[in-house]
């Protein structure tokens, strides 16, 4: 559930992103052609936004690598308990790669990018909901 509850909003994060930067593109070539520009100065606009367009596609390459690895994580966290069912496992083993399981998701919220905290607060709602009816269906 940890990881569905975090590549939910970065899959967002990287639609909003790629959405903003199309429509500044196209307010870019809209502006220019409503102000007459000429194609030096439409280049010197794209130019001053150049930083802010790779920063975007930046992030959103970031963003779609860490809610990849979130659902392939989860995949393998899904899978676990259904290994340990049909081939069983020592204490000892399904403490070490329960343990090994914990640090991946750690080492993960350390090294993926953040989100924008506007993007979590949107989303928050839905993913509790989420994540109370997983743990309701676990529970039963």
């Amino acid at each position: 559930m940890n990881l569905q509850y975090d590549a939910s909003p970065r899959r967002k994060y990287r639609s909003y992103l790629m959405r903003a930067m199309v429509l500044a593109v196209i307010g870019l070539f809209a502006g220019a052609a409503a102000n007459d520009l000429k194609m030096l100065d439409i280049a010197a606009v794209a130019t001053a936004m150049s930083p802010a367009t790779f920063w975007a596609l930046r992030e959103h390459y970031r963003q779609t690598d860490a809610a990849t690895t979130n659902e392939t994580m989860k995949s393998e966290a899904e899978n676990f308990p259904d290994a340990v069912r049909a081939v069983g496992c020592q204490d000892l083993e399904c403490d070490r790669r329960s343990r090994e399981f914990q640090d991946a998701i750690f080492q993960r919220r350390v090294a993926n990018p953040l989100i924008l905290p506007l993007v979590y607060y949107f989303t928050r709602n839905e993913l509790e909901k989420q994540a109370q009816a997983g743990a309701d269906a676990l529970l039963k």
